[in-house]
């Protein structure tokens, strides 16, 4: 995957944050090294087992620091590496300079520019604990996910939105809300309108069809088009409504719900046009601190408290 990134989210991305991004950049490059080492046509003894290492997890590599020099009025950057092997003849330096060679080049096709240069400073046998320190040791183990994670909150806290998340990484809002769901984000009635509207339409994330009272009844969500407006179609087995019932409407701490389309499906009546009754949820919370908890309120209370003013809404027709 390629990565067009302007000159300021360059800086912003690897300058301010240098071990973690250069970190998620050497696991993105091992990643597509181990893909392609598989399928050279010669192999010497150290590109061998320096391949099966890193695809049995044996071999590691861990950034320590991110330097950086000038090549004209260019800046660049060298990532310093420690290489951890578990084999003692691994342990010669001189076998890894191709190697560095190639990870410099899987990182330029990564971000599109070539501006990394990768340096293994140490190696060390990677089953002694007594040569790292325990902050080298958990970094070292700490999962590639949890990495990116880290990387996409500290863009975040840096006050990225996450589209600029989005157009500077090249995920999709499903994989950036996967990451970011579980971390402390202060989400207030204003930015919840527009959170909702990126959950329903974007992720999966979002329970959008209910079966109720063993299918005597069924709600359907949908969040169509550009308006940032949740429409529902619901039924049973006398009436059909579809209406409006967007949570936060206007960043407003409240959810209006409104009818559309009314059916009385044994006559065959219909009404269409917008009821404008006034009704709402019970409760619209005023906050969250995480994305998740505003995943469960969608998924849990907000259909239950839509029956309702639904209902209501039906009688009123009826």
């Amino acid at each position: 995957m390629k990565i067009i990134i302007t000159e300021s989210q360059y800086n912003l991305l690897f300058e301010n944050k240098g071990v973690d991004a250069a970190q998620t950049l050497i696991d993105m490059a091992v990643d597509d090294y181990i893909e392609s080492c598989g399928k050279m046509k010669a192999y010497t003894n150290i590109q061998l087992a320096v391949c099966k290492g890193l695809k049995n997890k044996t071999v590691k590599l861990e950034v320590t620091k991110v330097s950086d020099f000038n090549i004209g009025d260019q800046k660049n950057f060298r990532i310093h590496l420690n290489l951890f092997v578990n084999q003692e003849w691994m342990l010669e330096d001189s076998y890894y300079e191709s190697f560095e060679n190639t990870l410099a080049i899987k990182i330029s096709n990564i971000l599109g520019v070539r501006r990394y240069f990768c340096y293994i400073d140490d190696i060390k046998m990677i089953d002694n604990k007594d040569n790292l320190t325990e902050e080298q040791f958990k970094n070292l183990f700490e999962s590639k996910e949890e990495k990116k994670s880290d990387l996409l909150y500290s863009m975040w806290m840096e006050g990225m939105s996450m589209d600029d998340i989005k157009d500077y990484t090249g995920m999709n809002m499903q994989q950036i809300i996967s990451y970011l769901k579980n971390r402390e984000i202060n989400i207030d009635c204003k930015f919840a309108e527009k959170l909702v509207i990126t959950l329903i339409r974007n992720t999966d994330f979002i329970n959008k069809n209910y079966n109720i009272n063993d299918g005597q009844m069924t709600l359907n969500l949908t969040c169509s088009g550009y308006d940032g407006i949740v429409e529902f179609e619901f039924h049973t087995k006398e009436y059909m409504l579809k209406g409006m019932a967007t949570p936060y409407w206007g960043g407003e701490c409240n959810t209006p719900v409104d009818g559309s389309y009314f059916e009385n499906k044994k006559t065959d009546e219909y009404t269409d046009e917008y009821d404008n009754l006034g009704k709402h949820i019970e409760n619209t919370p005023s906050s969250f601190k995480s994305i998740q908890e505003i995943i469960d309120f969608l998924n849990n209370d907000y259909p239950k408290q839509l029956i309702e003013p639904i209902i209501e809404i039906i009688e009123y027709h009826s």
